[in-house]
């Protein structure tokens, strides 16, 4: 029997990449042999045009990839972003696999549904692939920051041989405070360590063991949140979007920030401090420049003080992709461990929300 696969993204060749990822497995060909992956148009209250395959693989789909947005819409919403009339319906689910590494739409729609009870399917999201290109963009923006890469056009246009200008200082006594440390946090910290900064990782729960656990990405790990605010010179934040972390920095909590007065970075979730707050710190002297990849609302709306304001660099959420091939590879190794029964890699944990 054939097992038809639904991909719904927005993600342009995840088909392909997945069917050539499939044939190129040697070691689960046999696994696969009967595995058909079907791409669906991604839906739209107008229309959605299914052919029959479509049709026949989202009616009977046990496994679906599909990007949170859409799948926490299908799955969960008690009224999905659909076209009205029969439409087959995702009711037997078994596992999800998203296509990036946050799946706060899933959380989200069960909040707004006051669902008691978790779903009955397994969600899995995209780990493995963000860390690398996180760091480089953190990384990125730290040495730009501090070589002054950003005003060399401007010496540039002024012939100017600026030297004394561009004068920087060593990185062995700057400290890179990171906040979070999963495996994205972690390979940023890895990255820092190796250009020679300090690294000082805050984690919600520490142990006796966190020093040698961490021992490659962090010279220290806390879990006092003020501690690490207070020796950073670059505060990156990777926490994600819980009840937990939403709002978690304010101006008043920044307050520790004022003697070094740091850059703050966030790639993480906009939600962990309030734009008003952060405009607040910043025009307060609490921190000296806010890098921003996420926002409280995204896009960004045009009217967004961020947009002008002198000490802020925004970027639109690209700082790490979901390239196709690398989610093909997540998904496929997955499927592999699906089919065998064995447990998934990157598993989301319902009660802790990621």
């Amino acid at each position: 029997m054939v097992l038809r696969i639904p991909v719904i993204s927005t993600i342009e060749g995840l088909g392909a990449a997945v069917r050539q990822r499939l044939t190129a497995s040697s070691a689960a060909a046999a696994l696969f042999q009967q595995v058909e992956i079907v791409d669906v148009p991604v839906p739209a209250q107008a229309s959605w045009p299914l052919d029959a395959v479509q049709r026949h693989a989202l009616e009977y789909a046990e496994f679906v990839l599909a990007d949170a947005s859409l799948g926490a819409q299908l799955l969960l919403a008690k009224d999905p972003i659909l076209p009205k009339g029969p439409l087959p319906v995702l009711t037997r689910v078994k596992w999800v696999q998203s296509t990036y590494a946050g799946v706060e739409p899933f959380f989200q729609q069960l909040a707004l549904s006051n669902q008691a009870t978790p779903p009955t399917f397994t969600l899995t999201r995209a780990g493995g692939i963000m860390p690398n290109a996180m760091a480089q963009y953190v990384f990125g923006w730290i040495i730009a920051l501090e070589r002054k890469f950003l005003q060399v056009q401007n010496y540039q246009r002024q012939h100017n041989y600026a030297r004394d200008e561009l004068k920087y200082r060593s990185f062995r006594p700057l400290t890179v405070g990171i906040l979070g440390l999963g495996e994205i946090g972690q390979g940023i910290g890895r990255l820092m360590k190796t250009a020679g900064f300090q690294v000082v990782g805050f984690k919600r729960r520490t142990s006796a063991e966190d020093g040698y656990t961490f021992r490659d990405c962090a010279d220290r790990v806390s879990n006092d949140l003020d501690d690490v605010l207070g020796v950073a010179d670059f505060v990156v934040n990777i926490l994600p979007s819980t009840s937990a972390t939403r709002g978690l920095l304010t101006s008043e909590k920044l307050q520790v920030c004022r003697p070094k007065q740091p850059v703050f970075i966030n790639v993480g979730r906009g939600d962990v401090i309030k734009e008003s707050e952060l405009v607040k710190a910043l025009d307060g002297g609490l921190l000296s420049k806010a890098v921003l990849d996420v926002f409280e609302t995204e896009p960004l709306p045009k009217e967004n003080p961020l947009w002008t304001h002198p000490a802020v660099l925004l970027t639109p959420h690209v700082s790490a992709l979901s390239l196709p091939e690398e989610v093909a590879d997540v998904f496929v190794k997955n499927l592999e461990l699906r089919l065998k029964d064995q447990p998934l890699q990157y598993a989301v944990d319902w009660a802790n929300g990621y």
